[in-house]
């Protein structure tokens, strides 16, 4: 079954049994009625007739104008006179004859026509009867195919159904497998896209990692080189090449750093920040760089300006305790000691076993006049490294400024007594110190075949 049928299917399915019942029914009367007309119009048996009387009616027609011909002739002779009535006598005789013909084709008319109604009136009823018979048949077939055929169409519908059913489940079939294979292909060329950015982003990986080693292995060779100048000049030659370089502009401040060329380091590791904003270390290195030129020209603004760079750098590295130790040093440097004791404490918190930064802290303590916890960090750091020897003499300075401002004997005598003993642990101290440079001086100057004996 084609889909075009389909549509029709459906609009007789909905007409039967009912509608399309009545309507068959309606135009089965418009045939009939317009048969009966037909076979009315088209029975032999009128035909037949219809000619007999149209014969008559044309022999009635020729006599009448015979008649009329016969009379004409009659009028001249009576107005001619003559003697002779022979004439007149014959065409007397002719009309007499004429109008006995004519009276004899009335009467056939009349028998003919009385013979065509009767004739006719049997073939109505004969035509009557047929056509009501096959109306009734048609009729009786109608009311049956109302009843059948929506059964058979019912059945063909349900076949259609199934087959399209079939059909949509087939092309849904065959649509999801184009679906997974357009999937598939889909997942191919992205993988093949992504193998092949892939290749081309580490190929220029691989290119731009090469450049980088090559340029590496340069300043790896000038590093070594003991010429700060010529350092430099490098340096400089190999920035002009490649400008954006961090690590050159990196080296070469490290170089103006150690030829006390605080403003070109400055300046390089600035440059390095607005290339690379995220690298916060850098803030660190810089920050160092203000207070070495702060401690040299005794720039206020310098030491400013490392606080704030150390301050960034705490940002990126908030667990580092070096950054607030140098922070804290800064702050000393402007005499901000409760600052500076701020930030050393902050990096004991962060590394407690440092004696360093107690020692530092116990020297922000002492320029605070805060002599007691100054003690106290500094004996802190003798107990993590007794052979730490700037504690004994810190120590041993506030002993002897406690003993010169007390006017109690006794506190005196105990500051001295302890000032002593941090003296000499200091003095045995700085004598083994003497001691091991100058072994290691002597073994420096030894043959390689004493050396080799020792």
């Amino acid at each position: 079954m084609t889909d075009d049928k389909q549509p029709k299917i459906n609009k007789l399915h909905t007409l039967f049994p009912y509608q399309y019942t009545v309507l068959v029914s309606i135009f089965s009367c418009v045939l009939t009625f317009c048969a009966i007309t037909f076979f009315e119009d088209k029975s032999p048996t009128n035909k037949k007739l219809s000619e007999q009387i149209e014969e008559l009616k044309v022999e009635l027609s020729r006599n009448s104008i015979d008649a009329e011909c016969l009379n004409i002739r009659l009028d001249a002779l009576l107005f001619v006179p003559t003697n002779d009535n022979d004439p007149i006598n014959q065409l007397e005789q002719e009309i007499n004859m004429l109008d006995f013909k004519q009276e004899k084709n009335s009467e056939s008319i009349k028998e003919v026509n009385a013979n065509m109604h009767s004739k006719y009136d049997d073939h109505r009823e004969s035509v009557n009867g047929h056509i009501m018979f096959y109306s009734v048949l048609i009729t009786l077939l109608i009311a049956f195919s109302g009843v059948m055929l929506p059964i058979l169409l019912k059945n063909d519908k349900e076949k259609y159904t199934d087959d399209k059913i079939k059909e949509i489940e087939e092309l849904s079939k065959n649509i999801n497998d184009l679906k997974e294979v357009h999937r598939k292909t889909q997942a191919s060329v992205d993988e093949a896209t992504k193998l092949a950015n892939d290749a081309k982003a580490s190929a220029d990986e691989t290119r731009r990692l090469a450049e980088k080693v090559k340029i590496s292995e340069q300043l790896g060779r000038i590093h070594n080189e003991k010429d700060l100048d010529s350092k430099i000049s490098k340096y400089s030659q190999i920035i002009k090449l490649h400008p954006k370089n961090i690590e050159a502009y990196f080296s070469r401040a490290e170089a103006y750093f150690l030829k006390n060329m605080y403003d070109g380091a400055i300046l390089d590791l600035t440059i390095v920040i607005d290339l690379d904003p995220t690298n916060l270390e850098v803030f660190f290195n810089r920050a160092l760089v203000h207070l070495e030129k702060g401690r040299s020209d005794e720039s206020i603004s310098d030491f400013t300006k490392a606080i704030s760079d150390f301050t960034k750098a705490i940002d990126s590295r908030p667990n580092d305790s070096k950054i607030y130790i140098n922070r804290a040093l800064v702050y000393v440097e402007k005499n901000m000691y409760k600052d500076a004791i701020l930030d050393f404490t902050k990096a004991i918190d962060l590394k407690s076993d440092d004696p360093i930064i107690y020692h530092y802290r116990g020297l922000a303590y002492s320029a605070s006049n805060m002599y007691d916890e100054a003690i106290l960090d500094y004996t802190r750091a003798n107990e993590l490294d007794p052979n730490y020897s700037e504690v004994y003499i810190s120590r041993m300075l506030i002993y002897k400024l406690l003993a010169a401002r007390t006017y109690n004997d006794v506190e005196e005598k105990k500051y001295l007594n302890l000032a002593s003993k941090d003296k000499k642990k200091y003095d045995k101290l700085q004598k083994e110190l003497v001691d091991k440079l100058k072994k290691d001086e002597d073994l420096k100057n030894m043959s390689m075949y004493e050396k080799f004996m020792k």
